[in-house]
């Protein structure tokens, strides 16, 4: 389940910016990388699932959505936003993940430090509801509506 987590934030990560490029009038992008990536992971998944399984098949969720990451990305940003590339890698892909990926941990850690009692479902919404948050206030402009007066009123 982790790789399908996984996979899917990378897909989430690439989404944008592609769906960015066919607003802007360049649909090829996504097509083209689409052509090149199921040329190359229907065999490949076909493999995976055949040597692992349904852990085969999740190895391919992340191949896939890695290639959009590797290779779809950087010819965007070679088009669109180029003087905002550091920026949007840093402060919103990397700061933001890296904190997610450290609160879910440190749950992990107390749940299984404590041994609560708790039902599976709780502490996975209080996980949620926490990382949330705080991966919400990472980013400067959710930080600036939240503590804006504004928002309050």
């Amino acid at each position: 389940i982790n790789l399908l987590v996984f996979g899917t934030m990378l897909n989430g990560i690439a989404s944008i910016p592609g769906y960015s490029a066919t607003a802007f009038g360049w649909p090829q992008l996504i097509t083209y990388t689409n052509l090149l990536q199921s040329a190359i992971i229907v065999p490949l998944t076909i493999g995976l699932i055949f040597w692992h399984q349904t852990v085969g098949a999740a190895i391919a969720v992340v191949i896939l959505n890695s290639t959009f990451i590797i290779f779809m990305l950087p010819k965007y940003f070679c088009r669109y936003f180029n003087e905002e590339k550091k920026k949007w890698y840093i402060d919103d892909i990397i700061k933001p993940g890296v904190l997610a990926f450290a609160v879910c941990f440190i749950f992990t850690l107390i749940n299984s430090a404590c041994k609560l009692d708790w039902p599976p479902i709780g502490w996975i919404i209080l996980t949620g509801i926490t990382t949330v948050i705080i991966t919400g206030l990472s980013l400067d402009h959710v930080r600036k509506l939240a503590f804006s007066r504004a928002f309050w009123k």
